[in-house]
């Protein structure tokens, strides 16, 4: 018989890098004391984060699985949008989809919303009429805002979702970087924005804000609304990517936008 020496990885070692192909959670391996969104949205995890309700006055869940994590700048920001819609259109809930998990990292149907900064809302909806369609999330639109359901014909309800985008730009805790959306629902917000008169450097900002990304689906059934690393220290060991808008200020301690983080580098964040 022949013997076989087995090499094996050092435990750290060997949980960091399952971890960053998704196979265990973070939250096993970091434990130094910090919390908040460590690394991108697309390659980091959450520590400590704010736990959302499944209900809250103004907004619902639409799906009935616990990804309701984000750091606190999220979860503020999703219940002052919803209190903000409840005042102008009373009786309206807003429908949120996932968050983070608990402990951020890999979630399925995702390339994002690792580390607490993500959060999907669905579209508010009306019949053709112009009646309010309640309990539609995930409705698919074309550049016209019309949307067919189970054999019946609705419509994007420009009036409501352009609130929705306002609220978000508008709100001064929170940092929104970008509402992904398609280029048709874009065209359409902004246009009734312009029409009613709305605040018109808040369209300004909604102009570049709202973005049909390159690299995944067009979003054209839900916002996925991104919001900046925190400043100060609960930032530190967070890491934004792409454009910071010209009205964005960090102060000196918040990194400034940094390259995709490497496996070498989650790997030092993980053993560091």
């Amino acid at each position: 018989m022949i013997a076989v020496t087995r090499r094996y990885l050092p435990v750290p070692v060997l949980l960091a890098s399952m971890m960053i192909a998704g196979c265990l959670p973070w939250a096993g391996v970091v434990d130094r004391g910090d919390t908040g969104s460590l690394g991108t949205t697309s390659r980091g995890i959450l520590l400590d984060g704010d736990h959302l309700a499944a209900r809250g006055e103004h907004f619902r869940f639409y799906r009935a699985r616990d990804r309701r994590y984000g750091i606190r700048e999220l979860t503020g920001l999703v219940q002052r949008v919803s209190e903000t819609l409840g005042r102008e259109f009373p009786g309206t809930v807003l429908l949120l989809g996932d968050l983070s998990g608990q402990g951020g990292g890999f979630i399925s149907e995702h390339h994002s919303h690792r580390s607490g900064r993500d959060v999907d809302l669905a579209f508010f909806v009306t019949s053709p009429s112009g009646k309010a369609i309640h309990g539609w999330p995930l409705m698919r639109f074309d550049r016209f805002g019309a949307g067919l359901r189970e054999e019946k014909s609705c419509r994007f309800d420009a009036e409501k979702n352009w609130m929705v985008v306002e609220a978000l730009i508008a709100d001064e805790e929170s940092r929104v970087q970008w509402i992904f959306v398609s280029h048709g629902l874009k065209a359409l917000l902004l246009e009734w924005a312009l029409n009613h008169e709305r605040d018109i450097e808040i369209i300004r900002r909604a102009a570049s804000i709202l973005h049909q990304p390159g690299d995944s689906a067009s979003h054209d059934d839900h916002f996925h609304v991104r919001i900046y690393c925190p400043d100060g220290a609960a930032g530190a060991r967070c890491k934004n990517l792409g454009p910071v808008w010209p009205w964005v200020e960090f102060r000196a301690t918040q990194a400034s936008p940094l390259r995709e983080m490497s496996d070498k580098d989650l790997l030092a964040l993980a053993l560091d």
